[in-house]
């Protein structure tokens, strides 16, 4: 089984989203992490390399997920490669001028009836998680529109839930059963 590479770029909105990916690809794969001053690796044998960084780096990698907070500016040069998912708020502007041009999949998350995963109910310690257009993922298996539960270890917000689930997904973990983030 090959390492999906996780890109999680823009400015730091706090540990919040990165703790909250750290907690869900520790538990569906094991992590090994990069960013913030710190290098640390989750399970024994890790399914995900998560690097964390301001902007959008070189990529070198033919394949990945691409998770664009609302403030990210990429590198002179760099360029998102069309093998890459990028998840992105809806109303992200930096992020949509970032994959202009790009054949790169745009994974957008918010409130709308057009993002591709929508909040259907926020409780405390659960959420409801809408898939709300057919999505390939990494590996070209081919998803559905459906609804799936999220149970909540810790309070995170709509934008760390979304994005979370969205990398599940794109990794090809099964949401029948809901997720744990």
């Amino acid at each position: 089984m090959r390492m999906i590479d996780v890109l999680l770029c823009g400015d730091s909105d706090g540990p919040v989203l990165a703790e909250a990916l750290l907690s869900a690809l520790s538990l569906y794969g094991g992590v090994c992490f990069s960013g913030n001053g710190r290098v640390l690796e989750l399970g024994v044998t890790p399914r995900y390399f998560l690097s964390e960084s301001g902007f959008v780096p070189e990529i070198g990698m033919p394949a990945g997920i691409l998770i664009l907070r609302d403030s990210v500016v990429i590198r002179d040069g760099a360029s998102v490669p069309d093998g890459f998912f990028c998840v992105m708020s809806s109303d992200s502007a930096c992020a949509a001028r970032i994959l202009r041009g790009s054949r790169a999949t745009a994974i957008t998350c918010g409130t709308g009836p057009r993002d591709t995963l929508s909040l259907a109910a926020l409780e405390p310690g659960s959420a409801a998680v809408s898939l709300q257009r057919n999505l390939r993922t990494l590996d070209g298996k081919l998803l559905e529109p459906r609804d799936f539960h999220v149970t909540l270890s810790r309070p995170l917000g709509p934008q760390q839930i979304l994005f979370t689930s969205a990398a599940l997904l794109l990794s090809d973990i099964d949401p029948e059963h809901g997720y744990i983030l």
